[in-house]
């Protein structure tokens, strides 16, 4: 942790044994306050950006509120995901929040449900909305491929079990704080 109160992590992590599926996404997840409802984001955007389904998406510096980052599929599931982000803010109406810089990207995630309510629910009604917003900032992700319609994932967009190395930084912002683009 710095001075300016920047916590500066490197995560990295061998795999052992045998891997018989592809892992779905390495990286960390964060509960935040729900009242850190504001996203904004210099990255792919404005709607999902994942490695295998990003050619719509363009680079630039979006803002939505948490809420919108999730889209309401029949099946709930993962979703949300933008990628090859340069920072994200999470932050509260009077502006004061929280920083994440990928370096030199990440993908991010957030939405007021946990993952293992995401994973277990069959139908939107068993969604359990959460006090807090799950935060995921990932390295990496395995693509989604159209298995539902179509071809599973290719095999660029695999995510083998292999040695990994990355970091990010998080940050406190200040309400009024300016964000830089």
């Amino acid at each position: 942790i710095n001075r300016q109160g920047e916590l500066q992590l490197r995560a990295e992590g061998t795999p052992h044994g045998q891997w018989e599926q592809p892992l779905l996404k390495i990286g960390l997840q964060l509960e935040v306050p729900d009242d850190f409802a504001t996203a904004t984001w210099y990255g792919k955007g404005p709607g999902e950006a994942y490695v295998d389904t990003c050619q719509a998406q363009r680079v630039d510096v979006y803002e939505c509120a948490v809420d919108d980052l999730w889209f309401p599929y029949v099946v709930p599931q993962e979703n949300g995901n933008r990628s090859d982000v340069r920072w994200v803010a999470l932050r509260r109406q009077d502006g004061a929040g929280l920083v994440a810089t990928g370096r030199p990207t990440l993908n991010f995630s957030a939405s007021y449900y946990e993952q293992n309510n995401i994973t277990d629910a069959k139908i939107p009604l068993d969604l359990v909305r959460q006090p807090s917003i799950t935060l995921n900032l990932d390295h990496r992700q395995r693509g989604i491929g159209s298995g539902s319609c179509g071809p599973g994932v290719l095999p660029q967009y695999e995510l083998p079990a292999e040695s990994f190395a990355f970091e990010l930084s998080l940050s406190p912002l200040q309400a009024g704080q300016p964000l830089q683009g």
